[in-house]
């Protein structure tokens, strides 16, 4: 008896409990099916010709032919595909194999008997190909195996590029959607990483064109140093983008005219060094904004909803409110990005030439400055 291990290695193993009850069975009641062989290859019958032979007990062999190894592949796979407590993962495997060898069977009949691989099929007038419908694969697998055909593209995602990973689905440690959710998200925190990087190289050759002379109304939020890995789940307040150190924040010199009004954002962590920015930039601190996210956050002492706006004063600059709080009430949207309220407010109760410092968004009737303008 031959035991093929690429054969081999195209059955899904037996769980411990599966192999224990099926030892169990053949010691009790002897080998009752018959082993499935191609001349002297095993085909079928793997566990219980290993069992067998462990403890000397006889077996039947029943011959199969096949017209080459592709065929005895698929075989193989969907004698497998009967079993019961298949993985999704194994079950898409074994799919997806017949679905190469069926292509490797079709090439060949297409050589016919010459030995070429291929053979010149006449080609189609535009009529004809649009009458016949398109060969979808994927959509075959899925209805074989009453899947969505978006699960199925999933799995050949994960298939190709995380093969460690897909041994985890097949093994029935990690759902399909799980293992491409990891995937994407590995790819996006990848992309942001790299344009981060991108980012950092034009600050590093100052290539960033600075705002040309002074305002009244400057609205200031400083990418904090949190000094914690981009990641857009598990710790959102990290920075998708180039943090700066209170050193370096420091040693910005605002555009600011002699009347100015500064709005100042900072978080619980960066309190303190805000008023310290505050105080060197040469504002009066008059008060303190809170926006209110309507939905709770990160946070180690107390789960956080609140993000803050320092607002201090630089001479005698034009203020005309009668009718906004001390507090905004709007929902989170992307990571840094402020309330459209909070610049409704803004601009009615300030006049003057105004500059978003930091910005990552274009706004009519406001000069921006950053390196990511566009973002939004």
């Amino acid at each position: 008896m031959i035991i093929d291990q690429e054969f081999n290695a195209l059955i899904p193993p037996l769980t411990p409990d599966e192999r224990a009850g099926l030892e169990a069975s053949i010691l009790t009641e002897g080998c009752r099916d018959a082993l499935i062989v191609w001349g002297d290859i095993l085909i079928d019958g793997h566990n219980r010709y290993e069992i067998c032979t462990k403890h000397n007990i006889p077996y039947k062999t029943q011959q199969i032919e096949f017209a080459s190894r592709a065929e005895a592949r698929i075989w193989i796979r969907k004698n497998q595909l009967a079993r019961r407590n298949l993985t999704d993962g194994w079950k898409i495997e074994l799919e997806l194999g017949n679905k190469q060898d069926l292509l490797e069977i079709g090439k060949a009949k297409l050589g016919g008997d010459h030995g070429n691989q291929y053979k010149k099929v006449p080609s189609l007038s535009k009529n004809d190909k649009v009458a016949t419908p398109p060969h979808n694969t994927r959509a075959i697998i899925a209805e074989s195996l009453g899947m969505s055909t978006g699960k199925v593209a999933q799995a050949e995602l994960v298939r190709a590029k995380a093969p460690g990973v897909w041994e985890l689905v097949k093994a029935g440690e990690e759902t399909v959607g799980g293992a491409y959710q990891k995937i994407k998200k590995e790819e996006k925190v990848a992309k942001r990483k790299e344009e981060i990087e991108e980012q950092k190289k034009v600050i590093e050759k100052e290539e960033l064109q600075k705002p040309n002379g002074l305002f009244d109304v400057i609205v200031i939020d400083p990418p904090w140093n949190y000094g914690r890995e981009y990641d857009p789940e598990a710790s959102r307040v990290a920075s998708p983008y180039p943090e700066m150190s209170q050193e370096e924040l420091l040693k910005i010199e605002l555009p600011a005219k002699n009347d100015c009004v500064l709005f100042l954002w900072t978080t619980h962590k960066f309190i303190w060094d805000a008023k310290e920015l505050m105080d060197k930039w040469g504002f009066i601190y008059k008060a303190c904004l809170v926006w209110d996210k309507e939905k709770m956050g990160m946070g180690a002492w107390l789960r956080m909803q609140c993000e803050f706006c320092l607002i201090g004063i630089k001479g005698k600059p034009f203020w005309n409110n009668t009718t906004y709080r001390d507090i905004i009430t709007e929902a989170r949207r992307e990571h840094s990005r402020k309330p459209e309220s909070f610049y409704k407010m803004v601009e009615e109760i300030t006049v003057g030439r105004k500059l978003d410092y930091f910005s990552r968004e274009i706004r009519k009737g406001w000069e921006v400055f950053g390196n990511d303008t566009n973002k939004f």
